[in-house]
């Protein structure tokens, strides 16, 4: 129908925010219990998934992309859900929905999991065989 905006995520939205949550996992474990969903706005850059976690970790918005991107391009931001990505003008506002909920649903389902546990196992010091056993004899 035209002039209706979807509103639902499309796969592509749910793909890039597990993309960009997989990246955020690696540098800063345990980030996804630092978003305020309540606050989240996927074009701010006060109130997006990268400044919420950046304050926490006392870094920079240039911090973050710096942190997380190599040679950072638009592109790149777009592709992890850092970004949004509107077909055309009048629809960044349903893109920043669609995205923002995606976002939500991945953050809702990683707080919900249990918290792993660590388990530090001790080194066991192993005593090395000596050589005579290996040597080979002609």
């Amino acid at each position: 129908m035209c002039g209706t905006y979807n509103n639902n995520p499309t796969v592509l939205d749910i793909r890039r925010a597990k993309r960009g949550a997989e990246i955020l996992d690696r540098e800063f474990p345990g980030w996804e219990h630092q978003i305020n969903l309540m606050t989240l706005e996927i074009r701010s850059s006060q109130r997006c998934v990268l400044a919420q976690v950046g304050r926490h970790h006392k870094k920079t918005m240039t911090d973050m992309v710096e942190v997380l991107f190599d040679r950072l391009q638009f592109l790149t931001l777009r592709d992890h859900g850092f970004a949004i990505d509107a077909q055309d003008a009048w629809d960044w506002e349903a893109a920043e929905v669609r995205m923002r909920r995606a976002w939500t649903a991945e953050i809702t389902y990683r707080q919900s999991r249990p918290k792993a546990k660590v388990v530090i196992k001790p080194v066991v010091a192993v005593p090395v065989e000596s050589q005579k056993d290996y040597e080979l004899t002609a």
